[in-house]
């Protein structure tokens, strides 16, 4: 799964110069769903998804399809 997850993380990288900014807004969106389901973060990390890049696209698709908070 590591492997995995490790090879997709680097063709999402290899898709875009905005990866990075992308990738930002959606771990934003993750800290914010943390106040509301504490443990979110670390179960994430635990199990692998938080780089599973099938989940990584899907949060930036949605982090882009929401307005930026600041």
């Amino acid at each position: 799964m590591e492997q995995r997850n490790a090879v997709g993380m680097k063709d999402l990288q290899a898709k875009g110069a905005k990866i990075g900014e992308k990738l930002d807004h959606a771990k934003g969106m993750i800290r914010e769903a943390e106040k509301q389901w504490s443990g979110l973060k670390n179960y994430l990390n635990v199990t692998g998804l938080g780089s599973d890049p099938r989940l990584v696209k899907q949060l930036i698709a949605r982090a882009e399809r929401r307005p930026r908070r600041r």
